[in-house]
């Protein structure tokens, strides 16, 4: 009766938990197969490298493709900011009345107008105070042109003259009375040949005589440099103002154009005091 006992319960009652018998350890150590999920299709995009082959036929995946947006931040160039150059403007508002005045200055003193008629005194003496006898200076490269002479008489004021240049080889001295509207007189001759002059008094007498004489400078020229300069400035001016304008000096141009307004005041009050200046 004490096997019967034993027997039952052993088949009703579970094995303990470190009682391990082969079916058991066979289970335990048998891999663990799971279930995996097919892998996706793959999607290609472009050209085929063979474009002569059959398009493939193409596979929904599912999946939308978002294109996604690209930004690009530009900054837009600095505008140049305008500027003006005084520089430029003040010098082609200057330099032009600048060129006039020198021009001013170079006629006052370089190139001052020179007269060509000489003018010189002699001093002549009669032994009676009617007669005269005058052998006037002969001077290389001057030319007498005309000789006068001035003196008192009786109250009356007596003018002698006698112009020489163009009447000939002999050539009349006149003797005019101031007093008198109607009174004149042929006294006498000049000699061209000799520079000599004879001559008697009418109606008048003195001791001496001063006679003033004209020569004439045979060498001189009236050309002056600065009678071009004149000529050519109005032309330079302007040629300077479209070239100023053409290679974009635009301030150059301007003040150039100034200058001729400025100018229109300047240039008379700057000619006077140049003038009373020299």
């Amino acid at each position: 009766m004490t096997g019967e006992a034993t027997d039952d319960a052993s088949a009703g009652e579970d094995k303990p938990f470190f009682a391990i018998d082969e079916a058991s350890l066979a289970e335990a150590i048998a891999p663990v197969v799971t279930s995996q999920a097919a892998p996706e299709p793959q999607v290609i995009f472009g050209q085929p490298m063979n474009p002569t082959s059959a398009p493939s036929t193409p596979q929904l995946t599912g999946v939308v493709p978002v294109q996604q947006p690209q930004f690009m931040l530009t900054h837009a160039p600095p505008k140049p900011t305008k500027t003006v150059r005084w520089l430029d403007y003040f010098a082609g508002v200057v330099v032009p009345l600048l060129i006039i005045a020198l021009m001013f200055i170079g006629e006052e003193t370089v190139f001052a107008w020179e007269s060509p008629y000489l003018d010189k005194e002699l001093t002549v003496e009669s032994e009676d105070g009617t007669t005269y006898s005058v052998q006037f200076p002969q001077y290389e490269d001057e030319t007498l042109v005309s000789f006068t002479s001035e003196f008192t008489s009786e109250g009356h004021t007596i003018v002698l003259r006698c112009p020489v240049e163009g009447n000939g080889a002999e050539v009349a001295v006149e003797q005019r009375n101031r007093s008198s509207t109607y009174y004149f007189a042929n006294i006498g001759t000049y000699y061209v040949a000799n520079s000599t002059a004879f001559f008697q008094l009418d109606q008048a007498n003195a001791d001496e005589l001063v006679v003033e004489m004209m020569y004439y400078d045979d060498t001189y020229t009236d050309e002056d440099p600065l009678d071009y300069a004149c000529c050519l400035f109005p032309f330079v001016y302007l040629g300077s103002i479209l070239a100023a304008f053409v290679s974009g000096r635009k301030a150059l141009g301007f003040g150039l154009i100034s200058s001729f307004v400025v100018g229109l005041v300047a240039v008379p009050v700057l000619s006077m005091f140049i003038g009373a200046l020299f």
